[in-house]
């Protein structure tokens, strides 16, 4: 857990007066080396560039204790809990109660600290009441009811993986939502239960460093339907600077219009889409979403549909200046992922690349290659 919010004019070990910051995250002060050193088993496991502070309205939430730039990584952590997927709510309440118990005292503290969903507590409460006599569902009320608040707090906090799980990570689980985030996390195949937070943009010292919890399926959406996706999900109403100010939801309009226009275009036989038409619209949607706040976490999937739409659109010149923009990004973000991503994409135009070269049209096999990412 990083270092709670402190007075860095006072010595973090012997409370006299500090001037020596921690120079890899500036969090805690102390007195001289003698102390620093000292804490440093204390500290090493805290380092890291933001510190933990109450936020108004928020509860708690990451600030930044210094200049982050943009790719450069904020926390690096596993998960403390792991279900699978598809594991239900109610039948996940015995299984949380175990992993709970496993964790050290200063974790377990840490995990009855987050927030949690007071409509299962509320939900659970109807169960107990709706069981009457029935000694059947009497039980099954006790043992829902038992475990509820372990139920409450991952499933408010849980991040999916990629093998399939449901985890904790409760520093991550610190992070709170905007609709126009300044970090993101991401993992890899290899370790898949290890996330990375890194900055997506630069962020002042003192800034507090967000993530969008419905990047994926938000990411293009208006203000209502995303004020819905975070009410239903986490019981809370956004307020973010695009919220309140109902910006960018011009831009969103103009390309959820371009994306309707491109499926129509990809709602007939193979051998009739236009695909130079579909690549030329997804270069203007890329313009668009270059305007966005949050455009360095977006573009690297435009830029890769461009590609795909452009090899399949003969365009040489259009594959070329989307795989040149898409690396220059992916280098800045610093995102193993991205560049596995982007190296992919580099093998495939290698193996198709006589079909570009001579403007063969496309066949299914290739089609099936360079699929639009909608």
């Amino acid at each position: 857990m990083p270092e709670p919010d402190s007075d860095l004019s006072i010595c973090r070990l012997c409370s006299t007066a500090g001037s020596k910051l921690c120079s890899k995250c500036k969090t805690v002060s102390y007195c001289g080396a003698e102390c620093q050193k000292k804490d440093w088993g204390r500290h090493k496991g805290k380092c890291a560039p933001v510190v933990v502070r109450e936020m108004e309205g928020e509860g708690r939430g990451l600030v930044a204790s210094k200049d982050i730039k943009l790719g450069d990584l904020i926390i690096k952590e596993a998960a403390v809990i792991a279900l699978p997927e598809d594991i239900g709510m109610w039948e996940a309440g015995e299984d949380l109660v175990k992993q709970v118990a496993k964790m050290n005292k200063e974790l377990q503290e840490e995990f009855y600290k987050l927030t949690f969903k007071q409509g299962l507590l509320d939900i659970s409460a109807c169960f107990v009441d709706a069981a009457g006599d029935d000694k059947e569902k009497q039980e099954k009320a006790k043992m829902v009811s038992k475990n509820i608040k372990e139920t409450a707090i991952f499933f408010n906090n849980d991040i999916a993986t990629e093998d399939g799980y449901k985890c904790l990570f409760p520093n991550l689980a610190l992070t709170n939502h905007s609709c126009a985030p300044n970090s993101s996390w991401t993992g890899n195949i290899q370790s898949p239960r290890q996330l990375e937070l890194r900055a997506v943009r630069d962020i002042k010292a003192g800034e507090e460093v967000t993530v969008n919890y419905i990047i994926v399926e938000g990411r293009f959406s208006d203000k209502n339907a995303r004020q819905t996706r975070i009410k239903d999900g986490w019981e809370f109403e956004c307020k973010c600077q695009l919220c309140t100010t109902g910006g960018e939801e011009d831009l969103k309009q103009q390309i959820r219009e371009l994306q309707s226009e491109m499926t129509s275009e990809c709602d007939q036989t193979l051998d009739h889409i236009d695909w130079d038409r579909l690549s030329q619209l997804q270069l203007k949607l890329i313009q668009l979403v270059r305007q966005l706040t949050c455009a360095p976490l977006l573009l690297p999937r435009e830029y890769q549909s461009l590609v795909h739409l452009a090899q399949l659109g003969r365009d040489r010149q259009v594959v070329e200046w989307a795989m040149e923009e898409w690396k220059e990004l992916v280098d800045k973000l610093n995102v193993k992922r991205a560049l596995s991503e982007y190296n992919s994409v580099v093998k495939k135009l290698e193996e198709w690349k006589q079909n570009l070269k001579k403007k063969l049209p496309p066949h299914e096999k290739e089609i099936k290659e360079f699929l639009w990412l909608l």
